[in-house]
């Protein structure tokens, strides 16, 4: 029962839920105000303050995904004992979507790609080297 006269004081974070709830479209935040709005930290996270927040309505409540300077959206980011195990990584202009563990095997297969292709380079390099000598 409210007494009559008395407002109810909304904390600035629980309008701001309520406005996206209420438009049922997401919003973009800063990282400093997302911090300072919801008490979201990525301070651990480097450039962490060129980073963005986005959050949305979601099933059970809202769902929040991070955006890098690059516009590399991390979405439902999974922790076990604080450590993150799992997430889908959605790159820009449609160029594919990843889970962690499938991310983490594409930076290997690249880099093993790289790799190859620098031996096979200093082998070329070597053997017309060899073909032009006297």
């Amino acid at each position: 029962m409210t007494m009559p006269g008395l407002v109810k004081v909304r904390s600035a974070k629980e309008e701001e839920l309520l406005k996206i709830e209420g438009t049922g479209l997401a919003k973009v935040y800063p990282a400093e105000e997302a911090k300072s709005l919801f008490d979201i930290d990525l301070s651990g996270v480097e450039n962490w303050q060129d980073w963005s927040v986005k959050i949305s309505p979601g099933k059970d409540g809202f769902d929040i995904s991070y955006f890098t300077p690059d516009k590399w959206e991390y979405k439902g980011l999974e922790f076990k004992e604080g450590e993150l195990v799992n997430y889908k990584l959605v790159l820009p202009e449609g160029k594919g979507e990843y889970s962690k563990a499938e991310y983490e095997a594409l930076q290997k297969a690249e880099a093993l790609t790289e790799a190859i292709r620098r031996v096979e380079g200093g082998i070329e390099r070597g053997c017309h080297r060899v073909a032009l000598q006297p």
